[in-house]
């Protein structure tokens, strides 16, 4: 089934969630999605804030769509 964009970026949104980024930018590119955004990583002393990428492939993110719909 194609998902909508709606539900794509909403599967989306629970991954940048779960990764704990913030300030994100999401790129559509030929496999998939490219999320760019700020997390935060372990330092000695503390945790510092990082820029980070995450790529989904569209399997992924439809797989995660459906297990939304499903909820």
């Amino acid at each position: 089934m194609p998902w909508s964009y709606e539900a794509r970026l909403r599967a989306i949104g629970r991954l940048t969630d779960a990764a704990h980024l913030s300030s994100v930018c999401i790129s559509e590119f030929e496999e998939g999605f490219l999320i760019l955004g700020m997390g935060m990583t372990e330092q000695v002393g503390g945790v510092e804030p990082s820029e980070r990428s995450v790529e989904y492939s569209f399997a992924e993110v439809d797989a995660l769509c459906a297990e939304i719909e499903g909820e």
